[in-house]
């Protein structure tokens, strides 16, 4: 289950599958597509949880990808208990409606 990240590439996504050989599920997910990237295809379809838009970090281009105001990924997690309590710089999840989507919770 690929479940509140946000995918933001310059290449192509496909179809993926687990070692098992069943499709990976996906839900609620952002994903961001800059430099050419794009669905593969179309063997990888969005479902009705799931956005196609700017991801709006703060300097991707300095590996700052913590999210700026306006971010469609703030408070858009599926709103189940996020499975950490704290982002990756540290800080608690829990400032929002609902967790946001990605590595780092907006402050």
């Amino acid at each position: 289950m690929l479940r509140n990240n946000i995918w933001a590439t310059n290449s192509s996504i496909d179809k993926w599958t687990n070692p098992l050989g069943s499709n990976v599920t996906h839900e609620n997910n952002l994903y961001y597509f800059y430099g050419g990237g794009k669905f593969h295809n179309d063997n990888w379809k969005l479902n009705a949880s799931e956005k196609l838009a700017v991801a709006k970090f703060v300097n991707p281009a300095a590996k700052d990808f913590r999210l700026q105001a306006g971010s469609p990924a703030i408070d858009a997690s599926d709103g189940s208990v996020p499975l950490y309590k704290y982002d990756l710089g540290g800080e608690s999840t829990a400032t929002g409606l609902r967790a946001d989507i990605g590595a780092y919770e907006w402050r």
